[in-house]
């Protein structure tokens, strides 16, 4: 089990290795959960492109990166349209969020789900908004046990799907 307390997020500029971390998890996800919206994962050079306008976040034990994700002031594209609990609020948006495989279940996700929380009040930010693939109840689960009300469900004419979008007003 990690001791959470020892973990320490930092803005990363190292892209090849985040790119990696989506990547193993990606093939995780396929490998055990049958889901292939990360797997194949987009070509690096789209990645790069993708993940231009956000912050992206690495996620360290003892010095080692174990996970990754992004914030963005700014929307994805697919999020056009929907009617979200807050409209007029400042928003954060979350996005490849993707924990190593082996660090898995070891509640990881919920602290960096706490840690964004505190990031958003510093930028202040009122609601944050993420998406999940509809196929991963478990993620839907989770997103909803720790405060986000689910908002629509988007078909993108994935292989996997549609996705889940999310919402939670902080306090």
């Amino acid at each position: 089990m990690i001791n959470t307390k020892k973990l320490v997020i930092h803005e990363i500029n190292d892209l090849q290795n985040v790119y990696k971390v989506i990547i193993n998890c990606g093939k995780y996800l396929h490998d055990t959960l049958n889901l292939s919206h990360w797997y194949p994962y987009i070509p690096y050079d789209q990645f790069e492109k993708r993940v231009k306008k956000s912050e992206i976040f690495g996620i360290y034990s003892n010095g080692n990166l174990i996970g990754t994700f992004t914030l963005s002031f700014e929307p994805r594209s697919y999020y056009v349209g929907i009617s979200w609990r807050h409209p007029n609020s400042p928003s954060l948006y979350i996005g490849n969020i993707a924990i190593k495989p082996e660090m898995q279940g070891c509640k990881i996700g919920r602290w960096c789900m706490q840690k964004i929380e505190e990031m958003a009040y510093k930028k202040k930010r009122r609601v944050l908004r993420l998406d999940c693939i509809e196929r991963h109840p478990w993620l839907s689960s989770f997103y909803q046990k720790i405060g986000y009300k689910k908002v629509c469900t988007i078909d993108l004419s994935y292989p996997t799907g549609a996705v889940v979008c999310f919402e939670k007003l902080l306090d």
